[in-house]
Parts: structure tokens; sequence; C-alpha cells
């Protein structure tokens, strides 16, 4: 018998083929180049030991079919050749063979890592076509992987089956971000689905995918800041877009605006426009927003952080709007807590002396209200540390006249104790002038004296009394007690 005789199976087994087609669902390539030395070890191999295995091996197909067929017609040697032989010349992996493994429910036969996949129908013309198509080159094979009446058999995948896999799947997941929306929101619902579309993010690199992507999700642009997760990939997405469509993000959020700078997670968002600003149209467009709702957003907890970042990040002469706002309405701003954050950081990085003129005005038209505030005596006490006494000299004035009064009031009587302090520390002359202010008024001295909430104040007015001044006031204190009167 010739060699191409030997090669097909017998008769009996090809008319059980027919009666039972295989469908062998796919094949690729093994998992990995052998290793030259282990290809020579492989192809020297041809010990008794791996004989034995070998007839293990025939054993157990005949088994394995016999049990999925209920017959046993693999019973010649030409037919167990030809099975064995398929399997020993092409899948056999680093000359070790393993028990093959038989799953009735899932048609399968495992021989060393190899899945042969067994399907059964009745499609009579299958065995009519060559049984050596399983033995077609792996382009044939390629080409026809859809074809569910090819027989293949797989092997383990190649680490370059499982890159180009990989690659194809990113491939899909980002085409699938880019024109579905919807599940671009759910993501961004969880931590694990912002990392995920923050990767895709940075995948973008051609112009037409971030143009897509843009359109996509601009109808959806305000609930995305206003995610917890989202507004993370929105600061991620913002560095992929051109000027144009900044400017577009400004427009589309100019009625929600406010909700979203009061937002907890959407204020990081308006922080992230802030930071690309690379343009004064730019700044424009946002200056348009914030005029809309300028005194919410100094005081509101969430919203003050987006102030509060405009006067730390530019230049004094780059927030003209803001500036003015805010020293022509700080009576109102200061007295929050919030607002009187924003006015402390203004105040220190003032350098605009008109501004600080207009500000001073306005803070001594409201020095009466204002020095009971405990937000707003805070940035009274910086004016005076900041600018010096010659700006804050209204505030000395106001308690010299007043000060009876405002020791009787807690916030007030804790900021006079924080000026005298200054006062000893910066200008220990002009302290000296405003006590013997105080000694002089025989009424005032007799209330400070006898209130014990005004204990602290006077023993500091005695600490910081020369002595001259201590002589005074223990003359007064010796007059009142001899004549009884206090």
């Amino acid at each position: 018998m010739d060699s191409n005789e030997q090669s097909l199976p017998s008769e009996e087994l090809q008319k059980e083929f027919e009666e039972n087609p295989l469908k062998i669902m796919e094949i690729i390539r093994k998992e990995r180049e052998i290793e030259e030395a282990r290809e020579k070890e492989i192809n020297e191999t041809k010990s008794t030991s791996f004989n034995k295995e070998k007839k293990k091996i025939e054993t157990l197909i005949i088994n394995d079919i016999y049990d999925l067929t209920g017959k046993n017609n693999i019973n010649n040697k030409k037919d167990i050749n030809y099975l064995v032989n398929n399997i020993n010349n092409n899948y056999i992996i680093n000359n070790k063979i393993t028990n093959s493994i038989f799953n009735k429910n899932n048609n399968k036969i495992t021989v060393n890592h190899l899945n042969i996949f067994f399907n059964f129908n009745n499609n009579s013309n299958y065995v009519n076509k060559n049984i050596n198509n399983i033995h077609k080159n792996d382009e044939d094979i390629d080409n026809n992987k859809n074809n569910k009446n090819k027989i293949s058999i797989l092997s383990s995948k190649s680490n370059n089956i499982d890159d180009k896999n990989d690659k194809n799947n990113n491939d899909n997941e980002k085409l699938l971000l880019l024109s579905n929306p919807n599940i671009l929101l759910e993501n961004l619902k969880s931590f694990k689905g912002s990392i995920i579309s923050q990767k895709f993010v940075d995948s973008i690199t051609e112009e037409e995918e971030c143009q897509l992507l843009f359109k996509n999700i601009m109808p959806y642009i305000c609930t995305i800041m206003c995610l917890e997760y989202g507004n993370y990939f929105f600061q991620k997405f913002l560095e992929k877009l051109k000027i144009e469509q900044k400017l577009s993000i400004y427009q589309i959020i100019e009625n929600e605006f406010y909700n979203i700078a009061s937002n907890k997670f959407g204020t990081h968002s308006i922080q992230s426009l802030i930071n690309n600003i690379q343009t004064d149209i730019e700044i424009i467009a946002l200056n348009r927003l914030i005029s809309k709702n300028m005194y919410f957003l100094f005081i509101d907890n969430n919203a003050y952080h987006i102030m509060m970042k405009l006067i730390l990040d530019f230049p004094e002469d780059k927030r003209n709007l803001l500036n003015l706002f805010l020293v022509m309405n700080i009576e109102k701003i200061i007295i929050n807590c919030n607002g009187a954050f924003c006015v402390n950081k203004f105040i220190i990085h003032n350098k605009d002396l008109n501004l600080r003129a207009m500000l001073i005005k306005n803070l001594k038209n409201h020095i009466k209200e204002l020095i009971f505030n405990k937000y707003s005596c805070i940035n009274l006490l910086l004016i005076l540390e900041t600018f010096g006494i010659n700006w804050g000299n209204f505030i000395l004035k106001e308690i010299e006249e007043n000060f009876g009064v405002l020791c009787e009031h807690p916030v007030s009587n804790v900021f006079i104790s924080k000026v005298l302090l200054f006062l000893n520390n910066n200008y220990p002359y002009e302290l000296k002038v405003l006590i013997w202010s105080f000694y002089k008024n025989i009424v005032l001295m007799k209330n400070l004296i006898w209130n014990k909430n005004n204990n602290k104040i006077l023993n500091q007015l005695i600490e910081y009394s020369n002595e001259e001044q201590k002589k005074c006031l223990f003359f007064i204190l010796n007059k009142y007690n001899s004549k009884g009167d206090m």
C-alpha cells in the first residue's frame, strides 16, 4: 500500500464521519516558538518511553471516540495511525504527552493542552471532502475560520496572537466609546470605569477621533462635569481640546454654570477649565460666566474655591472684573467665612494702590458693623499686618473712640487683644499713645477696672505700659479707692 493510501482513513471510518460529521471550531498556532535547543531535543526523541506514551494516547483516543459515538469502528492500525500521527506530528509540545480528557457536555478532548472540539450534525456532504483538509496551512485556516463546515484544531495561543487580540479588543473598545456616549456615561459612574475612560482619552491621537468624541459627549457635558468620577475624565478630556472647542464648552455650560460651580465635583471641573486657559478670549468667556453669579460664587461652600483660584493663579491686572466687584462689595463678602478666605488672598496679593485705596475706603465706611464679625475681624487685622498702620489707621481710631463698647462684645474684645499685641510687637510708640488715650478717660477706666470680662484687656494694657503709665494707673486706682467710689 502506497503512502497516499496510508494517509487516508478507512472507508468504515469515513462512513462513520459521514453519519456524524465533525465540526472543529478554530485553530491557532502554538503558544510560542519552541527554543532551538528544545526543537532539537523533540526531533531527536524517539525513545521507548515516547512510544509507550504514544500507545497510551492511541488507546485513549480510541476510547474517547468510542464513548462519543457509541461505536468502536476505529479498530485497525491504519485508522489509529491516522489520528495519532496527526496529533503527534503537529501538536505535541515539549515532548510531554498528557492523558486525554474527554468532556461529553462540551464535546471536547484535551491532549497536552490541545483542545479538540467535536460537533456532530447530519451534514453528509462534509466527509466527501478530503479529510486531509485538517492539514491545511495557517493561511487557509484563517481564511475559512468562520466557515462552520471546515475542520480546525485548537492549539495554545502564541504571544503574538495574544498581543494582536489585545490590540483588536482595545480598538473595538475605543470605537465603542467613541461612538456610544451612553456607555461612556455608565463607565463614569464608577471608579474603575473612570480609570478605563481616562486611559481611553489618553489613547486618542487622531484629530478626527477627538472631534467625534467631542461631538458625542457635548449634550452630556454638564452631567459629566458634576459626576464624582466624571470630573477626572473631563480634566483629561480638556487637555485634548483646541481653543475653539473649549470656547464651545463655555457656551454650552453658561445656563448651568452656577449649578456646576456650586457642585462638590463640578467645582473641580470649572477649576480645570481655568487651568487650561491659554488665551485672552478664554478669560473673557470665563468672566462672562462668573459675572452673572459673582457674589454667590464668593460665599458658596464649593464655588468659592473657583474665586480663590482666580485670585491666586492670575495676576492682578488679569482679573479686573473680579477685583472691582470685590472691593465694591467688600462689606457683604467679608462677613462670610468663604468670602473672607477670598478677601484674605486678595489682600496678600494686592499691589494696585488704587484698588487698595478703594478697599480701605469701603472698609472704613462699614467698620462699625465689620468689627463685630469674627470673619471680617480676621481681615481687618490682616490689613494692619500687610499694609501697615498708615493704611489701617481707621481701625485704631475706631478702637480708641469706642473702646468701652468694643470690650463688652466677645468678638471685638478678642480682636482688640490681637491688635494690642500686634502694636506692641511692631509699633510700640503708637501703642503708648493709644494707652495714654485710655488712661485719660476716667469713665472708661472705671468701667474697665470693675468689669471682669475686661480683665484680659486691662492686664495687657498694664503689661504694655511704660513706668510713667503704670504710675498713672496706680494713681487712678488709689484716688477712687480713697473716695470709695469704686
